[in-house]
């Protein structure tokens, strides 16, 4: 409206998301990416991004098909668009805790299993922890504070391909 650009220089996720039309993550001194805060957000480049802009869960993997890797607790879906990569590759890929279908009972063939650890409310908000075979934890968060899981459950965990977006690409193959 001004006709002229401003620099803002914050360390604050939301404030750079609700502020701006570009958002540059540094790391180091150096760009990991920059793009506007919707590109940042749903479409990390690097595990990095990821997990400062929104707190996406990185989960790794052998690619067994285009779009579907495998782990040593299940299968997961990724976003196969762009250069794909070959069977037999490693992946890495993020997905947002809001993504991520939870239950007693797989939605479908492609899903990973974990144990819920604890169940914790900020405002409106539920989060789930899962400990996976690995160790690895997941975060599974929803709106709202229902939910029946209890600590200790075994649960399936799944998302829709195009909500897991393959990071950390040129250290892959």
């Amino acid at each position: 409206q001004l006709g002229t650009t401003f620099i803002y220089v914050t360390h604050d996720q939301e404030e750079a998301i609700n502020m701006s039309d570009r958002i540059v993550v540094m790391r180091d001194g150096a760009i990991e990416q920059d793009g506007t805060p919707g590109e940042v957000y749903d479409h990390p480049r690097t595990s990095y991004v990821a997990r400062f802009i929104g707190n996406a869960n990185i989960l790794t993997g052998t690619v067994e098909a285009p779009g579907i890797l495998r782990c040593d607790d299940g299968t997961m879906r990724y976003d196969a668009q762009g250069t794909p990569l070959p069977a037999g590759a490693e992946a890495t890929i993020a997905v947002r805790g809001e993504n991520i279908r939870i239950g007693r009972a797989p939605e479908d063939a492609v899903h990973i299993t974990g144990v819920v650890e604890e169940k914790t409310y900020a405002g409106g908000m539920l989060r789930i922890s899962v400990r996976r075979k690995d160790g690895a934890e997941l975060v599974v968060s929803r709106q709202g504070i229902n939910s029946d899981l209890s600590a200790g459950e075994q649960v399936s965990l799944d998302w829709p391909a195009e909500a897991a977006v393959v990071v950390d690409r040129e250290a892959q193959p």
